[in-house]
């Protein structure tokens, strides 16, 4: 089924598999989001606060402890730096450190609470700071690397995490120099001037009340009890849904719904998703966005892999201007595509030389890579339109040639051969105007042939017809004035005679009737008319031909059925229909006559008496016979006839041949 806006709106069914699918989709993000909660803060551990030691959250707080005690002193020297860049800068940390170290008691106790202990040896002063009365960083850690405390131990740029004595790996920066912008320009005289600081920190596990550690113990707790709930919940509810997407809808049917779905995203879209998943890909969101967006990308690729980069708004864009582009003159379709690359070129380029000049002027900022791939792309896509614009003016005077060449062809008279341009020609309009030409004029030609072979046809037949009676007339009329005739020979005489005058003003009348016919020179008079009793009177009339062929006619007839129509005309083509079956069936077989309602309409069937090696079109033909011998009675001009008397009356008349079966069939839907 092709996904459309109508289809949505108008299938209910349709429309809840897809509420079903974005559902899917929301709870899959919801249980993911929580799980990673729950994994990442061993909220399944929640009881005690053991698990709470361990998770990522504890993590985030004593990494904040750890970045602001190292910090603390790299400021200290910056500060005087900045102050003096030709100060000693260990003698003069060295007369501050009274003030950073009563700032360091201050801000620990006041910011994170009794329970952190700090021990931090300058390893350029050989200066301690410290909220604890150990006298050595080994007498600190002798301690509190116990149970009942988190101790952090960071010597030379190594940091190890202990929590109740026991190793662990929680979120602590490994590396000081991390926590402070030592890379930057301004800062990176600490690099070479100012070794790293020894930093021992230790928080006791009793968490005062309303402290820092407390308030975010117990917002762990109520978030991993809740995440818990969550994870488990969705996860159900996303087993559950599942379940029923597969009995209702099935797995495939689901999966290539999302494939067309996503195949109708614009590529631009798809683009800017895949740019902002990759930007936030270390998130659990990104993450989630990331899983997602691969699985829409495998199922629009199973479903139609061809069209998965097609959808563009670009192409979007480009389809509306060119269909705004068919009433405009055809000079101006040229015109405006030629414009159009040369656009390409100038807008590429401008765009290029305005990226390099910002990066020139230093005004990039923080949008330096931005502006880098900026200049990448538009450099590429300047090299492209130049390119095609190249391309397609060499392929436009190519065209002309083709062009050319093919007038040339068609001025000397070959009519065989169509020309052929690129989809993407300027000249395709040219293309298709050529052909129809080239297809009138071979369909001209074929008419002008079958026009002359059917003049031909007709001096010869009515030559024919013409010719057998009134030879006959000539010769009786000499054999009358040349010999003595009695009376009951000149009668026998005359009434041949008076047959071939019939016969000959017969021909005469029937051509005359054709011509009124076809010219439209024909007065109708309709009235209802009951078609069931038209065929039985027609049939009746014919009842001794029927019984020397040994014929047997089959009437399937419903109730009386009226048309509105012109009786006597009528009554011609069901004559000439049922004569035309009589004459030819073979003998000792059925004539069928069907008469529908519904229509209403008339099918007559026989079986004929020799090889019909024509075909429905041929037989219609003026003066064409189906006994091309001409033994039988007749002119051809029956069904001739009844073609132009049914289409004076807005019936529909066809004919239909299949092997030795005989159709001629009568709709009356589109007579009025």
């Amino acid at each position: 089924m092709d996904i459309k806006l109508k289809n949505i709106k108008e299938n209910k069914s349709l429309l809840n598999h897809i509420l079903l699918i974005i559902a899917i989709f929301i709870i899959f993000s919801f249980a993911v989001n929580n799980g990673n909660k729950v994994i990442l803060n061993k909220s399944y551990q929640m009881f005690g606060n053991h698990a709470y030691l361990t998770s990522s959250d504890y993590g985030y707080k004593l990494d904040e402890i750890h970045a602001y005690l190292n910090n603390a002193l790299y400021r200290e020297y910056q500060e005087v730096h900045d102050g003096d860049p030709k100060a000693d800068l260990q003698k003069t940390v060295a007369s501050m450190s009274p003030k950073l170290r009563g700032e360091l008691k201050a801000n620990v106790i006041g910011s994170y609470g009794p329970e952190v202990s700090y021990f931090i040896m300058d390893n350029n002063t050989d200066i301690v700071y410290s909220n604890s009365g150990a006298k050595s960083d080994s007498e600190f850690e002798k301690e509190y690397n116990k149970d009942g405390y988190t101790f952090i131990n960071t010597r030379s740029n190594v940091t190890t995490t202990y929590v109740n004595g026991k190793k662990e790996l929680l979120n602590v920066s490994y590396n000081l120099t991390n926590n402070f912008d030592m890379y930057d320009d301004n800062n990176s005289y600490l690099q070479t001037k100012v070794l790293p600081p020894t930093v021992l920190l230790a928080v006791n596990h009793d968490f005062t009340a309303g402290g820092y550690f407390k308030d975010s113990y117990d917002v762990y707790k109520s978030d991993a009890v809740w995440s818990t709930i969550g994870f488990v919940f969705s996860s159900f509810l996303l087993l559950y849904l599942l379940i029923i997407i597969k009995k209702k809808y099935g797995i495939r049917e689901t999966l290539d719904v999302i494939g067309q779905i996503f195949n109708k995203v614009f590529l631009e879209i798809k683009l800017f998703m895949a740019y902002f998943i990759y930007g936030n890909f270390s998130s659990i969101n990104g993450t989630i966005a990331a899983i997602l967006f691969i699985f829409c990308l495998y199922c629009a690729a199973m479903y139609d892999n061809e069209n998965l980069l097609n959808v563009s708004l670009y192409k979007k864009v480009m389809e509306i201007y060119k269909s705004n582009q068919v009433f405009k003159p055809f000079s101006k379709k040229v015109q405006s595509r030629m414009v159009n690359g040369i656009t390409r070129c100038v807008v590429s380029g401008g765009i290029l030389m305005l990226a390099f000049l910002l990066i020139a002027m230093g005004i990039s900022g923080p949008y330096e890579q931005l502006y880098a791939l900026i200049i990448v792309v538009s450099f590429i896509y300047l090299l492209y339109s130049i390119f095609r614009l190249y391309s397609s003016s060499i392929k436009s005077v190519k065209d002309i040639e083709d062009v050319y060449n093919y007038t040339e062809t068609l001025g000397l008279g070959h009519f065989n051969e169509n020309i052929y341009l690129s989809d993407n020609s300027y000249f395709k309009e040219i293309e298709y105007n050529l052909n129809a030409l080239n297809e009138h004029i071979k369909e001209a030609v074929e008419e002008q042939v079958k026009s002359e072979k059917m003049k031909s046809e007709l001096v010869t037949n009515v030559s024919h017809d013409l010719k057998t009676p009134l030879t006959s007339i000539i010769n009786y009329v000499d054999l009358m004035k040349r010999e003595d005739i009695k009376p009951e020979i000149a009668k026998e005489y005359l009434e041949i005679l008076d047959s071939k005058s019939q016969k000959l003003k017969k021909l005469v009348e029937d051509i005359f009737d054709i011509s009124k016919a076809t010219s439209g020179n024909i007065e109708l008079h309709n009235t209802n008319i009951n078609l069931k009793s038209l065929i039985n009177q027609s049939i009746s009339e014919f009842s001794d031909s029927i019984n020397e062929n040994d014929l047997e006619v089959r009437v399937n007839v419903d109730d009386d059925v009226y048309v509105y129509a012109d009786g006597e005309r009528l009554g011609r083509v069901l004559e000439n229909l049922i004569q035309n079956s009589v004459k030819y069936s073979l003998k000792g077989t059925r004539i069928y006559i069907d008469l529908e309602k519904d229509g209403p309409s008339i099918t007559i069937i026989n079986i004929s008496n020799y090889e019909m090696d024509f075909t429905s079109d041929e037989i219609l033909t003026r003066f064409a016979r189906a006994d091309k011998a001409r033994d039988l009675e007749g002119f051809g001009l029956g069904l001739s006839i009844v073609q132009s008397f049914t289409g004076l009356m807005g019936i529909d008349f066809s004919v239909t041949i299949d092997k030795d079966l005989f159709k001629a069939r009568l709709d009356f839907k589109n007579n009025k």
